[in-house]
């Protein structure tokens, strides 16, 4: 008898080398794979069959001395791994989207490139050498015509021409950049400043905040402090995300080092509540068809928060790995089985 879609939540963690996969429903994990270490970023097909997973090597960025060159291909349903893209000779490939066209873009910050890969065969068709440094993070507006890659020690965001496979322009900004997101109509892209950049920088923000860019004119509208945040010092918190809920009402920024989520009013663009999660907060996701709860990595804990976005509180928190082991997610992402 066909129950309707299982939904599964795919775990990358990150220092134990391993993607796990945990079924929602039933509230048990179902199984892992080995991955080469570190495994840093999830991409999932548009058909949620397949998903890839980022080698970056067993280092920090800034500090990775043995870099990866590999990229795993998973099979979602029967959990297995069916493959690996080998990024040789760029290395520490990291974050990744597919076009509608079928290709993979990676950005590999150790070597300064974004490279188009053919999934099917695996090879590099475009290695395009970028104008920055720390091109560490990517995404793809929604009608695949750009790729925007933030820059993490560079102040500007790097624009791709995705038809043309060739940097098309720069989206200037006062401080390099980090987590990126589209809003669901795609008409904004939004981008956290970089707050560990070791450049010198008399523009630097004194806190936390992100920058709201029309995808239009590629120009920033406006900057966006977080107040809440703005004790500690900039250079503890290199890692901070930020997403739009499916519904575009409200936008998330992870704070890594302040062990927090955000929550921004999309019309106002104003910070409404500051949830204190477990350690170390990194990716966001949502379950299909319920747009109201959102599922946060946390990195330092080993742990998974769910937040209800109505009652606008942590409603649940869960392990990112079957105990005895810790974990230590980075990226998580939702897709369905048919039952």
């Amino acid at each position: 008898m066909n129950t309707g879609p299982e939904v599964r939540l795919a775990i990358l963690n990150k220092l134990e080398d391993t993607l796990d996969f945990f079924d929602l429903q039933k509230r048990r994990f179902i199984g892992a794979i080995p991955l080469p270490p570190h495994p840093h970023e999830l991409c999932l097909s548009p058909d949620g069959k397949t998903a890839y997973a980022s080698i970056y090597g067993d280092g920090v960025y800034g500090n990775n001395v043995h870099p990866g060159h590999e990229v795993v291909v998973v099979d979602l349903f029967t959990m297995k791994s069916v493959g690996v893209i080998d990024t040789k000779p760029y290395s520490a490939p990291h974050s990744m989207a597919i076009h509608p066209d079928g290709s993979l873009f990676v950005s590999c910050d150790k070597s300064n490139a974004t490279l188009v890969i053919d999934p099917s065969s695996g090879q590099i068709i475009k290695a395009i050498q970028m104008p920055s440094h720390g091109g560490h993070f990517l995404t793809m507006t929604h009608d695949g015509a750009k790729v925007y890659v933030s820059n993490k020690d560079t102040a500007f965001l790097s624009v791709i021409d995705a038809s043309t496979r060739r940097v098309s322009g720069r989206v200037e900004v006062v401080e390099g950049s980090e987590g990126i997101a589209l809003s669901p109509d795609g008409k904004r892209l939004y981008a956290m400043s970089h707050m560990g950049s070791p450049l010198p920088n008399k523009n630097r923000p004194t806190g936390l905040s992100f920058y709201v860019i029309d995808t239009a004119s590629d120009a920033v509208i406006q900057q966006v402090s977080l107040p809440e945040l703005s004790d500690k010092p900039m250079e503890v918190d290199p890692e901070s995300r930020i997403c739009a809920t499916p519904d575009g009402k409200y936008l998330l920024v992870s704070a890594f080092k302040w062990d927090a989520v955000v929550i921004v009013d999309v019309a106002t663009l104003t910070p409404i509540k500051t949830l204190m999660v477990e350690a170390e907060p990194m990716y966001i996701d949502f379950v299909p068809d319920q747009p109201d709860m959102a599922y946060v990595a946390n990195h330092g804990a080993g742990r998974v928060s769910r937040i209800d976005l109505k009652e606008l509180r942590v409603a649940e928190t869960f392990p990112s790995a079957a105990p005895p082991r810790m974990g230590r997610p980075e990226d998580i992402a939702f897709y369905q089985v048919e039952g």
